[in-house]
């Protein structure tokens, strides 16, 4: 991939709320990517077809951690881009207040082009999770050098999902 790539991948996403040390205890489902978006709250990001396997496998722990949590599919309220090639982390620090030379991947929170966004960046890719009705606004304020937006490679997806960030 030598061209910056852009693309809307189907994506799951997994709320936990529960007290924290009982989040600490969670193990993650094979096929999600665990993040701490709050002291109290863990997103769970799958494939978009896994979302019922990851639900009912956090909800079953989660309540067996802390009979208070609360898990649910928040899919619907977020829409995904995935940036992808050389240079996708430089490209998306010139649109947020991230510096790209830290290594590995890191998990940032915070707005893009005025939008609420979650946003995992690696090397070569930027995978953000926007509130979904504001994600236009996104979309409609992108780099053009970005182009536009096509299929996402879902080799690259898996590969992101396994990965463990490191935090911002």
């Amino acid at each position: 991939m030598s061209a910056l790539e852009l693309s809307t991948p189907p994506l799951g996403v997994i709320a936990c709320l529960a007290e924290p040390d009982a989040l600490e205890r969670l193990e993650t489902p094979v096929g999600a990517l665990a993040l701490r978006v709050a002291p109290d709250e863990r997103n769970l990001w799958c494939r978009a077809h896994e979302r019922e396997r990851v639900l009912a496998a956090v909800r079953e722990a989660a309540l067996a951690a802390d009979p208070t949590a609360l898990v649910a599919d928040v899919s619907a309220g977020w829409s995904a881009r995935l940036l992808a090639g050389a240079g996708a982390r430089a490209a998306f620090a010139t649109q947020v207040a991230f510096d790209p030379g830290q290594e590995g991947t890191r998990f940032l929170q915070g707005a893009v082009h005025g939008v609420s966004a979650r946003s995992l960046v690696g090397e070569d890719f930027a995978l953000v999770l926007l509130v979904a009705p504001a994600a236009c606004t996104f979309d409609r304020y992108r780099p053009a050098a970005w182009g536009p937006v096509g299929e996402p490679d879902g080799a690259l997806l898996d590969r992101i999902l396994a990965s463990a960030p490191v935090a911002a």
